[in-house]
């Protein structure tokens, strides 16, 4: 009877769990442009730690060959050694990008060129369009020093989907480079704290895997990052 019982309670748990993975797809389904931005604004929060744990993996791999190499006596301390190695680790990490940035150059500088070739007929187009626009003709810089907004243009301006367009989409272009940029930088100070921090880190993370995990999933993770 006991062990009938165990095994009813086990089906039942089997059931809920299933139910309960059958209830979250159909929610998710169902409110999926909802879902979507609740997990692209819980990116946007965790993202600066991501970056740092990917950042910090990188720099261990270049941190653990220096402080092989740090056996004089003033590297003793432990704190010292670490936090010269991140330091230098990380010098060489933005020289590499640096030097991979620098290949880019190259076709950066091809690419100005094309724009300068194209820039005649972009001025004339932009100066075509100020003229409709504004109502100017003839010399624009002239008519620029008696040119005044009224809130007739302001309207016109607001109402045109394409000033408008192009106004958002730099706004975005802008706000998205100074968002990532930020990141990566917060992302550089979880990197140096997990780095000098990672031997306890590495403890406290074994013990979670160990706790919430079963036995074998839990074995199988540990095996795969000590290789």
């Amino acid at each position: 009877n006991e062990r009938g019982g165990k095994d009813m309670n086990k089906g039942q748990k089997e059931f809920l769990k299933g139910l309960f993975a059958i209830v979250l797809f159909v929610c998710v389904i169902w409110k999926f442009q909802v879902v979507m931005e609740f997990l692209k604004a819980c990116f946007a929060v965790i993202s600066p730690l991501l970056y740092g744990c990917v950042i910090a993996f990188i720099l261990n791999l270049i941190v653990i060959k220096l402080e092989k190499y740090m056996t004089q006596s003033i590297w003793r301390k432990k704190s010292v050694k670490r936090g010269v190695s991140i330091v230098l680790s990380l010098v060489i990490f933005l020289g590499v990008i640096a030097a991979m940035l620098a290949g880019l150059i190259p076709e950066i500088i091809n690419s100005v060129k094309v724009l300068q070739e194209k820039l005649p007929d972009m001025i004339s187009s932009t100066a075509s369009f100020i003229e409709k626009t504004f109502h100017m003709s003839g010399d624009i810089l002239k008519e620029l020093e008696h040119f005044e907004f009224d809130e007739d243009m302001v309207n016109k301006l607001m109402k045109n989907e394409a000033f408008m367009t192009v106004v958002k989409t730099g706004g975005n272009v802008i706000g998205g480079i100074v968002g990532v940029i930020t990141r990566f930088m917060i992302g550089f100070f979880f990197a140096f704290y997990i780095l000098m921090q990672k031997e306890e880190l590495s403890i406290k993370i074994k013990r979670l895997i160990c706790t919430y995990l079963p036995g074998k999933a839990s074995a199988n993770i540990l095996n795969f990052f000590k290789k």
